[in-house]
């Protein structure tokens, strides 16, 4: 029997009514609007003619009387992530200012300022290919969890405490290092020099867990922010690495055989992840062993791996690792707080990669790995390098054909 009768779907009108918050966007510049979900015109404020055919940041300007919106701007960047790199984007959970229309603009709000009003969204952005692999559409899924949050204000306000105690103590163990540091050049005898080295050994180490605080106190409130710049990942860590005097001659880099390459990312957050991975490396891993770190190109992205030999770690604890404190509740191989690799599991899904764990192997190796995106030139560079190539293979093929006729 054939199809006679069958009724063709009316895609347009299935895409309106989803319940999600969608919108559909072209890669050109400035992302004009090409539709947009009746949901996404409920919960922006918005009518469809005011959106479609406008660029995506001009009909969503941050509010200029919030030096902190920067919710639409980082939205841009992570298209702009999508657009070169042909893969998803998520953005974690920040604060968006959205312009009031004309006939609400006289209401007071305590969620906006002005003639806006607050939301917190997240916003998973995917690219949409058409058969030849171009870029044709990238597709915005918006995810509101203002309604939630305001739920959750007296968590939000403890959060924020934390955030600033952290911030105060900052001040005083950075005194403690200094004056570590100072001490440190003028003593000679040996073991008063050991005692100094003591004193400013935990004065870092201290500092290190309030900047893991700082972190965990804005994940939990969900104002964590990054700033990604064009970053030399093999020549960062070798920086890294040269803070790390104590231990330096354990670690060994393996460079990628690509070249050097460059990532997105904001370096001090990620050196806090890096530095938290080595400390475990470090604290946990035998003492004659050495440590390795690999970089390497995983497709658009490049992944780092932290290598080292230490005590095994059950398969069904490597998940809680990156927990919020299971650490010390659940995991019997290493004791501690538990907020080293949950920060790192925060600041690497911020940038828009992954991290995660292995053990095995018959000398008990332990690996942390995480990914950070490639920034736009090295992807050009590895896609000239790719059809640069593909063409030299075309060429051999077709003069092994000449040759054999």
């Amino acid at each position: 029997m054939g199809n006679t009768g069958q009724i063709e779907p009316d895609f347009r009108v299935l895409f309106d009514s989803v319940p999600g918050l969608y919108l559909v966007l072209s890669p050109t510049s400035g992302f004009p609007i090409v539709a947009a979900s009746n949901a996404f015109l409920k919960a922006s404020l918005t009518r469809r003619e005011e959106l479609v055919g406008r660029s995506l940041l001009a009909v969503f300007p941050d509010n200029p009387a919030e030096p902190q919106a920067t919710g639409f701007a980082n939205l841009g960047a992570s298209l702009e992530r999508v657009t070169w790199s042909r893969t998803p984007s998520t953005m974690a959970v920040q604060k968006f200012y959205l312009r009031r229309p004309p006939e609400r603009s006289a209401e007071p709000s305590a969620a906006g300022r002005g003639g806006f009003e607050e939301r917190w969204w997240s916003v998973d952005s995917s690219p949409v290919l058409d058969p030849s692999d171009a870029l044709q559409y990238i597709i915005c899924c918006v995810q509101d969890v203002t309604a939630s949050r305001k739920v959750a204000e007296p968590e939000f306000l403890r959060e924020e405490w934390a955030s600033l105690v952290a911030h105060d103590l900052q001040q005083p163990v950075h005194a403690l290092v200094l004056s570590a540091d100072l001490l440190r050049r003028q003593v000679t005898d040996e073991k008063a020099r050991r005692t100094v080295e003591r004193v400013r050994s935990s004065a870092l180490r201290l500092s290190r867990m309030i900047q893991d605080l700082a972190v965990v106190a804005k994940l939990e409130s969900r104002q964590l922010s990054v700033q990604p710049e064009p970053l030399a990942l093999c020549g960062f860590v070798r920086e890294v690495l040269k803070r790390h005097p104590d231990a330096c001659d354990r670690f060994a880099l393996d460079p990628p055989t690509e070249g050097e390459l460059q990532v997105l990312a904001d370096s001090e957050r990620i050196e806090q992840v890096l530095t938290n991975l080595l400390s475990n490396a470090i604290r946990y891993s035998e003492p004659a062993t050495a440590i390795r770190i690999e970089v390497k190109l995983q497709q658009s992205f490049a992944q780092l791996s932290v290598i080292s030999q230490g005590p095994r770690i059950p398969p069904d604890e490597l998940l809680a690792l990156f927990e919020h404190f299971m650490r010390r509740k659940r995991l019997t191989a290493l004791p501690g707080a538990g907020l080293g690799l949950h920060v790192a599991r925060g600041l690497i899904e911020a940038h828009g990669g992954r991290i995660w764990a292995e053990c095995g192997g018959p000398e008990e190796i332990t690996r942390f790995h995480f990914t950070l995106p490639l920034d736009a030139q090295t992807c050009a560079r590895l896609v000239a390098d790719a059809r640069q190539r593909a063409a030299e293979a075309a060429q051999r093929a077709a003069a092994g054909e000449s040759l054999s006729a």
